[in-house]
């Protein structure tokens, strides 16, 4: 009788084991991190001349709609920029009518899952 007993008691374990791992696998886990294929780096632009975009590519594992915002950044990094109004697509186009160097990055999002760009370097002289 006692063998029945433990025989059904890690049939039940092993049973419970195998429904936990096929849940934590399913799509429960949340949105699945972007990842960023491509982006521009440093370009050189003269003083108030026509700019081409900034761009990034990037795609996501569970093929979630994916959403973009850029940022100035004060130094070359990815984190402490300023949001720039509107500039929520795959592209932006700095602006060229103050000479200096200037750092954009993106913030790519899929759902609650964000992934930062490194910065792109824009010198304007």
């Amino acid at each position: 009788m006692s063998k029945r007993i433990l025989f059904a008691a890690v049939t039940l374990v092993v049973a419970l084991a195998l429904m936990t791992a096929a849940c934590s696998t399913g799509s429960d886990s949340g949105p699945a991190e972007p990842v960023i294929t491509e982006q521009t780096g440093t370009v050189v632009y003269s003083l108030n001349a026509a700019a081409e975009p900034l761009t990034v590519t990037a795609t996501a594992a569970d093929g979630g709609t994916l959403s973009y915002q850029w940022y100035s950044a004060p130094k070359n990094d990815s984190k402490d920029g300023t949001a720039i109004p509107g500039a929520t697509e795959a592209s932006y186009t700095p602006p060229t009518d103050t000479a200096g160097m200037f750092f954009y990055y993106v913030v790519v999002s899929n759902g609650t899952a964000r992934t930062a760009s490194d910065p792109a370097v824009v010198w304007v002289r």
